[in-house]
């Protein structure tokens, strides 16, 4: 697993596409703290945690949609199925690079929290609470974009495909709401994504929210090991 997840760490960093990744979540993040940095607020939570969450929609298919697809393309898989590493060890050393390569994108929070702190109280459990929230949201949705780029060997598809799984993951509950169905409602209530994001996001640190995003997590990246496995006995 840990020469993988190096190969695809290697890979990230020689692409154009994560450099792009950066730099937009670094724009976005750096604008917020200017804006409130000028505006005289002395806490820097709400807005950058929304902000960057939101664009994990259409930015983290850039980052899963060549996990696998590109390998299937490029006839890579077949060397890494022949390989003495399991399947497993295979899809979580790519899912763990990928999740690093956000943890990356998202760290200048911590510096900007660190700058906050300079000027004002700042409560530093809260902090890391919304940064629990947004690692294992940004997990889900890594872990569903592997799997979709599993499925095929097109990397533009599994980009579109990806991003209509995460809004679909993430505002379940309000597109079903307009719908009008009360019971269909209830359900998606409780299986919505962003309505235990908000819970971390306020402070409220929930175990069975924590086992309810990892629950996603497996079962994402035990489909893909599935879906991957078809293709070696093919």
């Amino acid at each position: 697993m840990t020469a993988i997840y190096k190969r695809e760490m290697k890979s990230y960093f020689t692409s154009l596409i994560t450099y792009f990744f950066f730099a937009v979540f670094f724009a976005v993040q750096g604008l917020l703290f200017s804006y409130l940095y000028q505006n005289g607020s002395t806490t820097i939570f709400a807005i950058p945690f929304a902000y960057p969450l939101y664009l994990t929609i259409f930015l983290i298919p850039l980052l899963t949609m060549r996990t696998i697809s590109e390998d299937k393309r490029q006839k890579v898989d077949q060397v890494l199925l022949t390989a003495p590493v399991s399947v497993t060890a295979v899809i979580m050393g790519k899912f763990l690079a990928c999740l690093t390569v956000y943890a990356i994108a998202i760290s200048p929070l911590l510096i900007y929290q660190v700058v906050a702190a300079y000027f004002a109280t700042v409560n530093w459990l809260l902090f890391l609470y919304a940064i629990l929230g947004t690692m294992l949201l940004a997990a889900t949705l890594i872990a569903c974009g592997i799997f979709i780029s599993s499925l095929t060997e097109s990397t533009a598809l599994a980009a579109v495909l990806t991003v209509g799984a995460n809004i679909v993951l993430m505002f379940i509950d309000s597109i079903v709401s307009m719908s009008g169905v009360e019971w269909l409602s209830k359900i998606t209530n409780v299986i919505g994504l962003m309505d235990r994001y908000a819970a971390f996001a306020d402070g409220v640190f929930s175990i069975p929210d924590v086992i309810y995003y990892l629950s996603f997590i497996v079962v994402f990246l035990f489909l893909t090991v599935r879906s991957v496995e078809k293709r070696r006995w093919a």
